[in-house]
């Protein structure tokens, strides 16, 4: 079983603040209806919160899998009084927010291409093929965030967002660069900016 999720109204990092709940709500009230789950009689007010939980887990944990964590978000779900659907319910919403969040990297096809590009470790070096693969997600996910920017402009920033998540507990940034670097580049191919050039 995982760890606790910890708290999510916790003050935002950098990496955190480019995220839009907004927008996210609007999204979710213009479509709920249109979601299988949800039937005649059915309010936005008893789902919002659902979904609410999904898109800031998502957003607060997006080096982590759904299955990490949907026990933590039932069980948070399950201890605070006062909702109106039931846990089986609310994962359905919680999850649909979570999918909208997740990135191109859960692709299989991308995480085929990714798989087995780890770089060779010396005896006693940090970091293992999961580290490596959390590097080249996050670097996926930092050139999406900041689409307007070349690596070198937006590198002491990336470096920063990467210690903002604590990633360098696991794999130190001097080692998670060039993945993070490689995967940036993988995905500036695909944007459809001509200035896009790193």
């Amino acid at each position: 079983m995982a760890g606790a999720i910890g708290s999510l109204d916790a003050e935002p990092t950098h990496y955190q603040k480019t995220f839009d709940p907004t927008a996210e709500e609007a999204y979710w009230r213009e479509h709920f209806y249109s979601r299988p789950y949800v039937r005649p009689g059915h309010l936005w007010s008893a789902f919002g919160p659902a979904f609410h939980l999904g898109w800031h887990a998502r957003h607060r944990f997006a080096l982590r899998s759904w299955a990490d964590i949907e026990g933590d978000l039932e069980r948070r779900w399950r201890e605070r009084q006062g909702h109106q659907i039931p846990w089986r319910l609310a994962k359905l919403a919680a999850r649909d927010a979570w999918d909208r969040l997740t990135t191109w990297f859960d692709d299989l096809e991308e995480e085929a291409y990714w798989r087995g590009r780890s770089p060779e470790r010396s005896e006693g070096q940090a970091g293992d093929s999961n580290d490596y693969r959390a590097a080249f997600r996050f670097g996926w996910e930092a050139k999406r965030r900041h689409a307007g920017s070349s690596w070198p402009e937006a590198e002491a920033l990336v470096e920063t967002e990467w210690h903002e998540l604590e990633l360098d507990r696991r794999l130190p940034w001097q080692l998670a660069r060039d993945a993070v670097r490689d995967a940036w580049r993988r995905v500036e191919a695909t944007l459809p900016d001509p200035g896009n050039v790193a």
